[in-house]
């Protein structure tokens, strides 16, 4: 036979309650809460006139006495006598003159185109541009006077557009339908590499 031992068992565990929790409440049913309406926009008002503005009553100026200082003028000086007489100012070229005029002006250019020599130095320094050069020639196309009417803003520049025009005298002659003697022009002689 088997003996078996009696079976033991655990102590029944003492009933315990959970703790209480937060219990749950009823909330009521959420309220619904509609937006207030805007108020309307105000109706366009008429133009109001604007109130009558008073006239602002300006301070009388009293007169004021003006003391004048005795000054003395300088002494007028004799102005030095021209070296030359300036022509009178025709009033019109002739139809004959104005015709003429262009065509002699660009035999001029064309005749200083001939003579012009670039400066070595200012060719070498990439300096480009216009001499204005103001000369003399009588009727038969005599160099009488030049002077530089307006600076290339290179003195090598400069001296080469005096030179040309000293290079170039004689100048064709002026043509009869010129009437002007001494014929004085301002000439423009251009100086630009080719590239």
């Amino acid at each position: 036979t088997i003996d078996l031992a009696p079976m033991v068992s655990a102590p029944p565990l003492p009933e315990v309650s959970a703790p209480e929790g937060p219990q749950e409440e009823e909330t009521p049913p959420e309220e619904i809460i509609e937006p207030t309406p805007l108020p309307e926009p105000p109706l366009p008002r008429e133009a109001l006139p604007e109130p009558e503005k008073k006239p602002e009553k300006k301070p009388e100026k009293k007169p004021m006495k003006k003391v004048v200082k005795e000054t003395t003028a300088p002494r007028a000086q004799p102005l030095p006598a021209a070296k030359e007489l300036a022509a009178p100012v025709k009033a019109a070229p002739s139809a004959a003159e104005a015709r003429a005029m262009p065509t002699y002006e660009q035999a001029l250019l064309a005749h200083l185109e001939r003579y012009k020599r670039y400066p070595r130095s200012a060719q070498r320094r990439g300096q480009e541009g216009i001499v204005y050069v103001r000369f003399k020639i009588d009727r038969q196309g005599k160099l009488l006077s030049h002077s530089l009417e307006r600076t290339s803003g290179s003195s090598q520049l400069d001296r080469g557009g005096i030179d040309t025009v000293t290079r170039a005298d004689p100048f064709p002659p002026v043509p009869k339908d010129i009437s002007r003697d001494p014929f004085e022009v301002v000439v423009p002689i251009r100086f630009n590499i080719d590239r």
